[in-house]
């Protein structure tokens, strides 16, 4: 059975010395802010103004209007004229661009007698990402000036075999931040609460005061618990700034059951702090518990949550691992109430998850803090 009293009395005691300590404050506070401005708007990967160089041999009305395409989009740059394939390539190796466009000498000759033009297309592969989307931008220009072509010129559009059409559901812009933000708040929720709850029972060994907690009938649970709950509160307060901060500053509406993600971020913050505590109760020293709680938490968030690359591409050992960090099930909640709408009736395979790893955790604790009282 848990004593209340005695619970409330060390939450009371753990929450006292956090407002005395201005360094867990201002960590507790502005690090999950700094952290969300930094990652969501630095990891953006929208690819935008990629820039381009054009060789054109023709120099009619038609490759003018082919090339207007590629000057008036967003997702490409004029970086200027070439007069030989050379002098572009000296260009992409000084990395001043990344496409070059190389227009035949008959390229509206064979456009008017309805033959395909060979347009030599050059494409930096340094960067695989950046080098597909390239590729996929140019398909996607040629096609609309072919269809523009035919049906201004021509009268009719060429005979195709299929017509294939694209629907991107739930994010129709494609761009990042409907996924980006609302993962970051996953990252940044599993990494500061841990590291904080991670300096608690480790700083009373170092000063020897949790011989004082072993003296007296305090249950491991209620010292847990109680040392949890100040963070735990502390943490509310981030998942309500983060989640505001999604939703004025970068414009990422929320679709879904508010509720159901607020639901899924106190779960998860229930698990952040509990696995800080089980570090806190596994190391000697704060130095060594910061490290280890920093490795197993914001690392591997980026690498096994999804965020960055989807699970199911992910190796079979790597899968599986993924399995076994909890960042990956808050990212279905945040990211599924944030951009797909989802709500509780979707979810709770997540929460019953999150509920695992708290319940795994704080036995781990327990059991390690027994342990040591021998």
């Amino acid at each position: 059975m848990i004593n209340l009293p005695r619970l409330k009395a060390i939450a009371q005691r753990e929450l006292r010395e956090i407002l005395h300590d201005p360094t867990r404050l201002m960590l507790a506070f502005l690090a999950p802010i700094l952290l969300m401005l930094v990652f969501s708007y630095g990891m953006n990967m929208d690819i935008k103004n990629i820039p381009y160089t054009v060789v054109d041999q023709d120099h009619s009305q038609y490759s003018r209007d082919f090339l207007a395409g590629f000057a008036h989009s967003k997702y490409f740059q004029f970086k200027g004229n070439a007069t030989s394939n050379a002098q572009a390539e000296k260009a992409m190796v000084a990395g001043k661009t990344q496409l070059i466009i190389n227009i035949p000498p008959h390229f509206a000759r064979d456009l008017l007698a309805q033959k395909t033009p060979q347009v030599g297309v050059f494409i930096d592969g340094t960067n695989p990402t950046i080098s597909s989307s390239t590729k996929s931008y140019y398909q996607a220009m040629v096609m609309g000036f072919t269809e523009h072509f035919y049906q201004q010129f021509i009268g009719t559009l060429p005979q195709q075999d299929y017509d294939v059409q694209t629907r991107f559901w739930y994010n129709q812009a494609m761009e990042t931040k409907y996924t980006f933000v609302p993962g970051m708040i996953a990252v940044i929720l599993l990494s500061i609460p841990a590291i904080l709850s991670a300096l608690s029972v480790v700083r009373e060994k170092e000063l020897g005061a949790i011989m004082n907690f072993y003296v007296t009938p305090t249950s491991k649970l209620e010292y847990l618990w109680g040392k949890q709950i100040p963070y735990v509160l502390l943490n509310l307060i981030n998942l309500c700034v983060l989640f505001f901060m999604a939703l004025l500053l970068f414009q990422v509406p929320i679709k879904g059951n508010i509720i159901a993600f607020f639901t899924g971020g106190f779960l998860y913050i229930l698990v952040a702090t509990s696995l800080g505590l089980l570090m806190s109760s596994f190391t000697k020293t704060q130095i060594a518990s910061i490290m280890i709680t920093f490795i197993l938490t914001l690392i591997p968030s980026f690498l096994y949550s999804g965020l960055m690359t989807p699970i199911s591409s992910l190796p079979t050992g790597a899968f599986y691992t993924a399995k076994l960090f909890p960042t990956v099930y808050f990212v279905n909640i945040s990211v599924g109430t944030f951009t797909k709408g989802l709500g509780f009736a979707s979810l709770w395979p997540n929460y019953l998850a999150l509920l695992a790893f708290f319940t795994v955790f704080s036995s781990l604790s327990c059991l390690l803090l027994r342990k040591q009282e021998r």
